[in-house]
């Protein structure tokens, strides 16, 4: 693609980007600028950094308008080659700019920590983040949030926003510890005593530990990977085991409470997803009050492959 062509397509991404109230006012500098075939590029993704670019492809060459040069607010721009799952392990390739592996961004006014060598993500799924936006403003001072698959506790932290005691469940202690240190980053207490929990366990056994104990949240957070296998080698897969995973945590949902049941898995329909759903609900004996599809962020025009919902059981 030429130059100018090129360019022609990222002001008017850029443009649209600007419309979006929080990225025009500054609270967000975290976003998609580009989304492939949804900008008229397919198989070409950028994701931006408080300046700093993530260029993703997807069985195309990286785009030469950005070998020699970075664009008007560019920092630095690294790529990351999409072709297979094995590849979305790999860390980014610095490719041009100021090359630092750490920063920080802002969503909707919040601080995350950015890290370029990570691997797979970077510290923050930006397709969630109206869902972290909802949470923060639904919350009550003292509500209980557990975050199951917590990830970097980006969820938490914007429960914890709210003064809402959150309770972060991830297999990976150290992307717990980044949790804390995004917990630091807001001026959010998070040691013993603060309401902030965090227990590096599977997600089951802790599921199965909290309803023996009798504990009961207001909101849980349920966006599991595809696909994973906790220590002991037992496998979980969204398509087959989403359904008993939400039984589960309606187990240990208060009376009214709501679950946000999130996947970015692509093969699955809207409609099967609601269906799996409502089975792990009618199965933990309890009933949907409502269930409403979220949509996702106005950045992401591309494939609208993230399904969300919140469903509250009675």
């Amino acid at each position: 693609m030429q130059q100018a062509a090129f360019d022609q397509i990222l002001n008017r991404a850029a443009r649209k980007r600007a419309l979006i109230p929080s990225i025009s006012s500054g609270e967000t500098n975290a976003y998609r600028l580009l989304d492939g075939e949804g900008d008229g590029v397919p198989g070409l993704c950028i994701d931006v950094y408080a300046g700093h670019w993530l260029v993703q492809t997807r069985d195309i060459p990286f785009p030469d308008s950005l070998r020699d040069r970075l664009p008007d607010g560019c920092l630095s721009v690294w790529w990351k080659a999409l072709t297979n799952e094995e590849s979305q392990r790999d860390a980014p390739i610095w490719i041009a700019g100021a090359g630092q592996t750490s920063v920080t961004g802002l969503e909707n006014g919040i601080v995350y920590l950015i890290d370029f060598a990570s691997g797979y993500s970077q510290g923050i799924f930006l397709d969630q983040r109206d869902n972290r936006a909802w949470l923060r403003r639904v919350c009550d001072p003292g509500d209980r949030v557990l975050n199951l698959f917590a990830y970097t506790c980006a969820f938490s932290v914007a429960a914890g926003m709210a003064n809402a005691a959150t309770t972060s469940v991830d297999l990976s202690a150290n992307y717990l510890d980044w949790g804390r240190r995004n917990f630091a980053q807001n001026a959010i207490p998070c040691d013993d005593g603060s309401g902030h929990r965090f227990f590096a366990w599977d997600t089951f056994d802790f599921l199965k530990m909290a309803k023996r104990k009798g504990e009961r949240y207001q909101f849980i957070v349920c966006d599991p990977p595809t696909f994973s296998r906790n220590k002991s080698g037992k496998v979980f897969r969204v398509e087959k085991d989403y359904g008993n995973l939400i039984a589960r945590c309606a187990e240990v949902l208060a009376p009214g409470g709501v679950i946000l049941c999130s996947t970015n898995h692509r093969v699955l329909t809207p409609w099967k997803f609601e269906e799996m759903v409502r089975f792990g609900v009618n199965e933990a004996g309890a009933q949907v009050v409502s269930l409403v599809f979220n949509e996702m962020p106005d950045d992401f025009t591309g494939e609208a492959y993230l399904k969300s919902v919140r469903v509250e059981i009675d």
